[in-house]
């Protein structure tokens, strides 16, 4: 294949804080009550992929039929655990507050 055929997307990105905090936004906690468990779980374990390989930053996920992408960077994976258990706690989901306590023990 010709490089010069490849098309390449560009992306923006958004800040996950403004999809994932709680009551950030009436749009944000309807996002959040309809798919929070799926997502933050999926936060979970790309957070401990990256820890693992050392990297940078995990792409959380794509807006649909878009190029914007929600990224979480380093620097930020102890708020958004603190946020999901905050949330999770919420929701009685306690097994998976015990892995989110459990990767902040790791960080520390």
């Amino acid at each position: 294949m010709d490089i010069n055929q490849i098309k390449f997307k560009t992306y923006s990105t958004l800040d996950w804080k403004r999809y994932l905090s709680i009551s950030y936004h009436p749009v944000a906690n309807s996002f959040l009550e309809k798919h929070g468990i799926k997502v933050f779980k999926h936060a979970i374990n790309s957070i401990k992929n990256s820890l693992k390989n050392n990297t940078d930053s995990i792409t959380l996920f794509a807006l649909k039929r878009s190029t914007i992408i929600i990224v979480v960077f380093k620097n930020d994976y102890v708020n958004l655990l603190n946020n999901a258990m905050e949330w999770l706690i919420t929701k009685e989901e306690y097994e998976i507050c015990a892995e989110i306590r459990d990767i902040l023990i790791d960080i520390s």
